[in-house]
Parts: C-alpha cells; structure tokens; sequence
C-alpha cells in the first residue's frame, strides 16, 4: 500500500531544477557569445589602435595614461621609448606637455572640453628632437559619467619642413625676378638710349642729306653756259639781270673773292710804278 500511495505523490523539484538549469545554460551560452563578441571586439579595436598612423593615448578621468599605441612610440618617441614608459604616467605631468604649455588645454579635456589644435609646436619631445604636431583631445563617457580621455596627434614636422623649403623657395624665386625684372629693365632702357641716338644720327643725316643736296644744288648753278659780257665781263642771270663775275660766283657757290692785282695790269695802270721796281 505504501509502495500504491508513492506512486500517486506530486512530481519532485526536479522537473523544476531541471528547467533552471536549462536557463542557466542558455544564459551561459549567451554570456559565451557576448564574451566572444566583446574579445572580437576588442581584438579589432586593438588592430585599429596599433594600425593606425597617429599617436594615441587614453587616460583615465585622473589623467593617468592607461594605454599608448605604438605609433605613439614610434614617432613621438623616435624609437628610444617603450610603452612602459607612458603608461600609468600623469599625461599633465610630461615633459613634452609641460614644454608646449599645453598643460591647461589637456586639463580642460579633462573636465568635458574637447581641444583641436591644428598646428602645436613642441620644443621636446620623448624621442629627443621638436616637432610639430596637431591635436585632438575629446573626453569618454561611460553611461553618462566621463571616464577618461582620448588624445590623438599627427606629427607634421615634413610637412612644415617642406613649408619652410617652399617659402625659402618662393622667397629665392622673387629675388631670381627680381633680379632678372631689373636686367630687362636695363636692357629696355639701353634699347630706349640706341634708339634715340640712332633717330637722333638719321636727324643728322637727314641734316648732312639736305647740306649735300643745296651744295650740289649750287653746283649744278653754276654748271653749264653761262651767257658773259665779251667787254666787261658781267654775266647774266636767269632773270636777264647782269652782275659783275665776282657776285655771280658769290651767289651761286660757297667761293668768296678776295681783290688783288695782277702784273699785266700793274703795268698797264702803273707803268711808272713798275718801272721803279724793276730798277
């Protein structure tokens, strides 16, 4: 009867713990995939972190460094660095910070701000040398409470160098026009000079041109017949005027007479004259 009235007895609790545990597992399952998501997500984070071509690195709402990639590393520090020597440091506390007077700028991302400079020169560095660098600082938030920050810069220090060779350059270039502006000024007014000296010689030889054609004009007057006095010697001109022949030439030609006696008629108007002289 006792062995009739246990098979009657309500199911145990194990129907009941069997369904928990059913759940468990499928929560533990779910737990697995979001753990897994979270690892892939992670790794992929990493790989993007470490890949890609800026400096990185997070600090927490203290301004601890809690992660620094190796581009960070690489180029900031010059390769004399490791990731040991960021991390757990106060980013407000480094030299290279300290240096460039950003200490207020870091500290305001800090408190919510975010910063964007787009030209940051640092006098040092870890690795040693300056650079140049832009900037950009913004805060992480975590459910609505800032946790921490991300800074990332770019090191543009080719680029300012190619800048300064461009403007060097530039700056050679004006001097080469310049100089070359004042040769062709030069050249243009040595040109300007020639021309007028050579207008200035067709002026004259216009002048010596027309000398030349008046001289040549008076000698054709006085070339040809010229109707003469068979008594005294006068000579008519174009207008039927007669002149004495020292007058004639004189108006026709550049010759000029000077008077004078000749010894036939030093003897014929002075014969006693003469005779004197040759005793």
């Amino acid at each position: 009867m006792t062995g009739q009235c246990s098979s009657d007895r309500p199911p145990s609790n194990t129907t009941a713990l069997e369904q928990e545990n059913t759940l468990l597992k499928t929560e533990v399952e779910i737990l697995k995939t979001e753990i897994k998501s979270l690892k892939e997500a992670e790794a992929k984070y990493r790989r993007i972190f470490e890949a890609v071509p800026a400096s990185i690195y997070v600090v927490n709402r203290d301004g601890i460094i809690t992660e620094v990639n190796c581009y960070h590393v690489k180029r900031i520090g010059r390769g004399k660095t490791t990731k040991e020597d960021y991390v757990n440091q106060n980013v407000l506390t480094r030299p290279t910070i300290v240096r460039a007077g950003l200490v207020d700028k870091f500290a305001s991302v800090l408190h919510g701000h975010e910063l964007d400079e787009k030209e940051i020169y640092l006098p040092v560095t870890s690795g040693g040398p300056d650079a140049y660098v832009t900037i950009r600082g913004v805060p992480l938030y975590r459910n609505g409470e800032m946790i921490g920050a991300i800074f990332i810069s770019q090191d543009i220090t080719p680029l300012k160098k190619n800048e300064a060779e461009l403007i060097q350059y530039r700056e050679h270039l004006e001097d080469i026009i310049e100089v070359r502006t004042r040769e062709l000024q030069m050249a243009c007014e040595a040109l300007q000079q020639e021309n007028i000296e050579r207008q200035k010689a067709e002026a004259d030889k216009e002048v010596m041109i027309d000398q030349l054609q008046a001289a040549l004009d008076q000698v054709k007057k006085l070339s040809g017949l010229l109707p003469i006095c068979a008594s005294c010697k006068k000579i008519r001109d174009d207008g039927g005027y007669w002149h004495q022949v020292e007058v004639y030439i004189r108006d026709h030609s550049e010759a000029r007479f000077s008077h004078g006696i000749c010894p036939d008629c030093m003897e014929k108007l002075y014969p006693g004259y003469v005779n004197k002289l040759r005793k």
